[in-house]
């Protein structure tokens, strides 16, 4: 008989228990900040606000918010809400943005702004943005959660501008953004009407951080007006004898020296299938040198400010090597090549074909450089002639001399090497009276001068002798005397003598004149 009263208490405490879970179950879809559209929350592409623009020339009409998917692009924005919040008060006002059903475009960007604001896929009325101290905050969460008037919150909240045009700071919207991080004023470097607060480099700094930001003529709907370092690929060697622990990459900035790195990396990428290898080189923290150089070497480069202390660390070709503004962390191994947020790069070969994916990292018709470009790779890097010369994503001043990691690159100047030629002021008219000349080839400049060649032509009835330059001349046409002469080391002068005779008397005050000519594959000719 007791068993009856114990079976109706379960009953009554199984329903007491489904009721309670059916409780929590509405509160927590009813509670603040959380709903639905939450479960469908994008995940894995972060979507940040990119740049603002509240404050315009005139009645405000060019107006705008710019989000960025990091440049991934047709990223699904469901699920968020852009959200206005006013420093007066610190609370949101009208619009707000639902963006249930949209997208960012190919290249990553969403644009809300005034009518005719170039790229505006969603569309307000001019003067809406107020000019600051205010805030633009993206949220997990739909319009409706979010009535005018509604107090700033950091429940669901993605990423957050706090702005002014010269005004105080707003502590009230700064709980948006990570702690201390700045507010953000348009008017920055003095031109509010004309400018937009822009993260540089384009979409740096993360999430709720605002110091990346700086102002610059809008770019709605496309990368940022980020001002480049002068800093450029200036030499590289990939290719040597043995085990290859003296490749390297230099960079240079021009001379100006002691200049910061941070915010750049140099990034790797493999001609096989076009994506990114490691080491990816982050330069946080470093500066070029007092000259104005930085050096990534393998192990045997011993001025190298980076050693990597693998050998064979950078491919031979087709390959590349590029220069951004961003971080290591954007560049996991095998990341496809991409031109944001580029700064320099080369595309380069030892005598392989012209890969297509990789050159657009260069400028258009920018060539892709060989190693073996003057037939010793081995011996050879990849230099800017002039030194630093041809500008970012540009190639056509690369030539290849030899390696000079950490110093001004091999390049030969034209003209600089000069050929004298002197021969006695007088000689007796007597056939077989001898004639003798000093012959000097100086090189002024910093390389040496190879493949050198002599060419002389004696005056009519002057016939060869002898010469002590050590290299027997070939004789190609009457009185014409070709030598392949060796190298002149730079910053020397060599001499040697030619000695030639009358074959036949001559009529006193007859002027011979003899003229040499030198030529060679690093510098200019240069008649004597």
């Amino acid at each position: 008989m007791n068993s009856s009263p114990t079976h109706s208490f379960l009953r009554s405490s199984l329903a007491l228990s489904l009721g309670l879970l059916l409780l929590l179950a509405l509160l927590a879809l009813l509670a603040p900040g959380i709903n639905a559209a939450q479960a469908d929350a994008p995940s894995g592409t972060a979507v940040i606000i990119n740049e603002l623009d509240s404050d315009t020339d005139g009645t405000d009409a060019a107006e705008f918010i710019e989000l960025f998917d990091g440049g991934v692009g047709n990223t699904p924005l469901d699920g968020l809400v852009l959200v206005l919040f006013n420093g007066n008060g610190d609370v949101s006002y009208e619009p707000v943005f639902d963006l249930d059903g949209y997208s960012t475009d190919a290249n990553g960007y969403f644009v809300l702004g005034n009518p005719g604001v170039p790229g505006a896929v969603i569309t307000f009325p001019g003067n809406s943005l107020q000019n600051g101290a205010d805030a633009a905050a993206l949220y997990f969460g739909d319009a409706t959660d979010f009535p005018s008037g509604t107090p700033v919150t950091t429940g669901n909240l993605i990423d957050a501008i706090v702005y002014d045009t010269d005004d105080s700071d707003d502590p009230g919207l700064l709980v948006l953004l990570n702690a201390d991080q700045p507010q953000v004023n348009e008017n920055g470097a003095g031109d509010k009407d004309f400018h937009a607060n822009q993260r540089c480099p384009n979409g740096a700094g993360g999430l709720r951080n605002t110091d990346t930001y700086i102002q610059d003529t809008p770019t709605s709907g496309a990368a940022n007006n980020c001002p480049l370092p002068n800093v450029v690929i200036n030499e590289l060697d990939s290719d040597m004898a043995g085990d290859e622990n003296t490749e390297f990459i230099e960079l240079y900035d021009g001379g100006a020296g002691n200049t910061p790195l941070d915010g750049l990396v140099v990034v790797l990428y493999n001609g096989s299938n076009d994506a990114s290898y490691m080491p990816v080189l982050d330069l946080d923290g470093y500066t070029t040198n007092a000259d104005g150089y930085f050096v990534i070497g393998g192990s045997g480069v011993g001025n190298a400010d980076i050693t990597v202390p693998d050998p064979f660390w950078l491919q031979n070709g087709a390959d590349a090597a590029a220069l951004y503004l961003a971080d290591a962390a954007d560049f996991p191994d095998m990341t496809p090549v991409t031109t944001n947020n580029l700064v320099d790069a080369i595309v380069y070969d030892t005598d392989d074909n012209d890969d297509g994916g990789l050159l657009v990292l260069l400028n258009p018709g920018q060539p892709q450089v060989n190693e073996n470009g003057a037939g010793d790779k081995d011996s050879h890097a990849n230099q800017r002639c002039p030194n630093g010369s041809g500008g970012g994503r540009n190639t056509e001043t690369y030539l290849q001399a030899l390696p000079s990691a950490g110093a001004a690159n091999n390049c030969p100047i034209a003209g600089d090497l000069s050929l004298m030629k002197v021969g006695p002021l007088t000689v007796s008219p007597e056939a077989g009276s001898l004639l003798v000349y000093d012959i000097s080839l100086a090189n002024d400049a910093d390389v040496p001068a190879s493949s050198l060649i002599l060419t002389d032509t004696l005056p009519a009835g002057v016939s060869y002798v002898s010469d002590n330059s050590g290299a027997a001349p070939d004789n190609p046409a009457a009185g014409v005397y070709v030598w392949s002469l060796p190298d002149v080391p730079a910053m020397m002068t060599v001499t040697f003598q030619l000695t030639a005779t009358l074959e036949v008397s001559q009529t006193g005050g007859v002027i011979l004149t003899n003229q040499a000519i030198v030529s060679t594959d690093q510098a200019g000719d240069d008649p004597a």
